[in-house]
């Protein structure tokens, strides 16, 4: 709103009262200045005139000013564009050769992978995985030590509520893998879009879910389900999109645990999803003894002494003859009276690993089925050199006399000093 000014030239005074913005309206009175007569100044008409149009573009300035406001506009907000979505994230190595790509068992089944199924079934369909799950994959790069590299594919599923985001170009994912110094291994991107299965899920589905030899990332159900709210059901129906790119991992690639970062991208706005898998070194090493032999009373225990000679088949020797230091553990299965398996087996050992002349790393009575790691300084077996192996079984008072057989695992995995 503006102001109405009237300009009265008699008494030079003026007053103001409210008008609508818009709308001005201006009363001016040119009057003598004086008293006409002798001695009396009176204004021409050219001087009225410019005195008029000064007041009048005075007050047209102002006017101006009031209105403009008036006739702004404001535009309407633009949506603020929504995240993406990643579910879940997995990795997959390669069994087969370096010309085709095969999915299989982890190479470290022994391990536990991580807690659970990380990637389980949503509330509302799709699939849902908390970010940090580890182990997920144990890899061994090159377990022949030829040179050669591993090939490794890198899966996820993500959605947007534009379903069409990811089906083009608008949606992008990626993958960014650390090594376990921190360090970038490589940015990845998809080779590739797939439901993973035309007719049924595939052997990828088989290989990382929780079935036999699988690498246990989801349960069936989270795949396909009565409902059909599983990820593949769900990718199918196209309310999710699953990509893979694939990495080759190099020869005498770092051991240790590795991070990958998927990221998901629409509209710049971005999602993250984290996990790990690890990275095994190889490991090769010999037991020397093909049978190992105790006699035992029941109720008693029995002992078979190792040593540091690799030639001699009754004491039992672990050498390491790969390149990196190794921890050891062993498993045994119960051993089964000959020709009579329903009858009570010796099921508790003992044993011991020493890589010199004096004490080793001694492991408690423990039952069979168990594994067990050798711990200490003492557990450890540098390359090219080898350790002494004490085993012990112990038998129950009721156990009857036979002949008992059984088998004992010799476990090995990378890891400590030399």
């Amino acid at each position: 709103m503006t102001a109405l000014s009237h300009i009265d030239g008699r008494s030079g005074s003026t007053n103001q009262s409210p008008l609508p913005c818009g709308r001005v309206t201006v009363t001016i009175k040119a009057m003598t200045r004086g008293r006409v007569g002798r001695g009396s100044t009176r204004w021409s008409g050219h001087r009225r005139l410019a005195a008029a149009r000064r007041i009048l573009a005075a007050i047209v300035v102002a006017a101006s000013a009031s209105v403009s406001p008036a006739l702004r506009s404001s535009a309407a907000a633009t949506p603020e564009p929504l995240a993406p979505t990643v579910h879940c994230g997995w990795v997959m190595p390669n069994t087969g050769d370096s010309t085709t790509f095969t999915y299989g068992p982890d190479d470290d089944a022994t391990t536990e992978r991580s807690a659970g199924t990380p990637c389980f079934p949503g509330a509302e369909g799709g699939a849902f995985q908390p970010t940090g799950a580890s182990g997920l994959a144990h890899i061994i790069v090159d377990p022949l030590g030829t040179g050669i590299g591993r090939e490794i594919e890198l899966w996820a599923v993500v959605s947007h509520p534009s379903s069409d985001a990811f089906a083009t170009e608008s949606g992008t994912v990626s993958w960014t893998v650390y090594a376990p110094n921190g360090s970038v291994v490589s940015q990845v991107f998809p080779t590739g879009r797939s439901c993973a299965g035309t007719v049924a899920p595939g052997p990828m589905w088989a290989a990382a879910s929780n079935g036999p030899d699988g690498l246990g990332v989801f349960a069936a159900n989270t795949v396909e389900n009565l409902e059909g709210t599983g990820l593949w059901q769900s990718c199918r129906q196209g309310r999710l999109r699953m990509f893979f790119g694939r990495l080759t991992l190099a020869s005498g690639s770092p051991c240790g645990s590795y991070s990958v970062a998927t990221t998901a991208t629409v509209e710049g706005k971005s999602t993250e999803l984290r996990y790990g898998f690890d990275v095994i070194c190889p490991t090769r090493a010999t037991l020397d003894a093909v049978d190992v032999l105790w006699n035992v009373f029941p109720g008693g225990a029995a002992h078979v002494v190792g040593d540091l000679d690799p030639t001699t088949a009754g004491a039992p020797t672990v050498t390491n003859n790969g390149p990196n230091p190794i921890q050891v553990g062993l498993v045994f299965t119960p051993l089964v009276r000959a020709g009579s398996p329903e009858a009570p087996a010796i099921a508790e050992f003992g044993s011991m690993l020493a890589p010199t002349t004096g004490e080793g790393s001694g492991l408690p009575r423990f039952a069979a089925d168990t594994p067990q790691w050798f711990a200490g300084p003492s557990s450890i077996v540098c390359p090219g050199h080898s350790a002494r192996l004490n085993l012990t079984v112990y038998a129950s008072r009721d156990l009857p006399l036979g002949q008992y057989v059984g088998t004992l695992r010799l476990l090995t995995r990378a890891g400590g000093r030399c």
